[in-house]
């Protein structure tokens, strides 16, 4: 009788481990059939980006009016911003009406769609979805890979077109729209990022980079050409030290073919710069001599490289300044692609909104800012 109890037991027990490892494969595998399903998912077959009700509705009534006015002077300001989103503050970042977002290396394309999807859901007005995929530092290269920009200098134009519209395509399957590419720069043959450059002349840096913008643009994502006036990739790593560069035309004439080609962006490097671009002994991103310089040829997009970086934060005892001053010198987007912190981000929006109410920063240069990243976004989107 005690054989049997026992026996019995034993039957029962083995009955509830089978079941639970039944009912646990079965959940493996549903997870696993949904992540395959998320991996492979390529929703961007047409040049329709899907934001949700809310952003549908913002980009048909501003398009449609072509004014800023349906902005206050704080939502003009977030329209400035550029953050970085993780998965811990996809919520409360991309609900805060920012212009864009930037997002870490991650490991596979089915987590980019996730995060990505999330945070449009979130966002009122559409945002930039941006990475740097510019031939040197690969974020995508856990599952994907392609050659540096050293090597595409060596392709003739065509194959770096097609080389290039490869990574435009697998940034726009993941829900990208803004790429801080292609590096202008040019190299010295000492250079601190080896690879990163196309050439040492500055001809073959403008025909692979106006390769590079129109294969981008010909899958609908807008390119950012860095880094004016130049130098950046063979003097200093700015990203940890200040630095200073004597720049030459031949550092321009790439930026000036960008241009040529339709660039959507410029982004401003933080060199304090002599010669053909004088920054005045401040770092370009915050010099209204540098920026004017590159408004003689450019009307479009101006962007400061990460604020976050040593080379512009080094020049400031007042860390909020630097804030102020990068308006003032007319650039339009602030890149704050260290700061995960919602906090933070708001304190930057706060400061630069207590500025304009101050006088220590012109509100027109808000409002024109504004108008031409709205106006970037009305082509993008509509």
């Amino acid at each position: 009788m005690q054989k049997q109890a026992r026996s019995k037991g034993d039957l029962l027990f083995h009955l509830g481990l089978l079941y639970v490892l039944v009912v646990g494969l079965g959940m493996i595998t549903q997870m696993s059939s949904d992540y395959k399903a998320q991996e492979s998912r390529i929703t961007y077959d047409s040049d329709e980006y899907y934001y949700g009700p809310q952003a549908d509705a913002f980009v048909s009534e501003y398009c449609k009016n072509a004014s800023t006015n349906t902005l206050g002077l704080r939502e003009k300001i977030s329209q400035m911003i550029v953050a970085k989103v993780d998965s811990s503050n996809v919520g409360s970042m991309c609900s805060l009406g920012l212009g864009g977002v930037y997002f870490e290396a991650m490991g596979s394309k089915g987590y980019y769609n996730g995060l990505i999807d999330a945070c449009k859901a979130e966002a009122i007005i559409p945002l930039f979805i941006t990475h740097d995929l510019e031939g040197y530092w690969n974020p995508f290269s856990r599952f994907s890979s392609f050659p540096n920009a050293a090597e595409m200098g060596k392709m003739n134009d065509s194959e770096v077109y097609e080389t290039t519209k490869g990574m435009a395509r697998l940034m726009k399957e993941m829900g990208f729209n803004m790429d801080f590419a292609p590096v202008l720069d040019l190299s010295y043959g000492n250079d601190v990022w080896p690879g990163r450059a196309f050439s040492t002349d500055p001809e073959v840096v403008s025909t692979k980079a106006v390769a590079f913008i129109r294969a981008f643009e010909d899958q609908n994502i807008l390119v950012i050409a860095k880094h004016f006036p130049g130098k950046t990739v063979s003097v200093a790593d700015t990203h940890i030290a200040s630095a200073t560069a004597e720049i030459t035309e031949d550092d321009v004439t790439p930026f000036r073919k960008a241009v040529e080609a339709g660039v959507a962006g410029v982004m401003m490097n933080h060199l304090r710069t002599t010669g053909e671009v004088d920054s005045g002994g401040r770092p370009a991103s915050v010099s209204e001599n540098a920026v004017a310089k590159l408004r003689e040829f450019y009307d479009g997009l101006v962007l400061t490289d990460d604020m976050s970086m040593q080379g512009v934060d080094s020049f400031y005892q007042d860390k909020n300044q630097k804030y102020i001053d990068a308006i003032n010198a007319g650039n339009d987007i602030l890149l704050l692609t260290s700061v995960t912190n919602t906090q933070e981000v708001e304190g930057v929006i706060q400061l630069i909104e207590n500025a304009v109410n101050s006088e220590q920063i012109n509100g027109t240069l808000i409002d024109e800012a504004a108008e031409r990243i709205l106006e970037t976004k009305c082509g993008l989107f509509s």
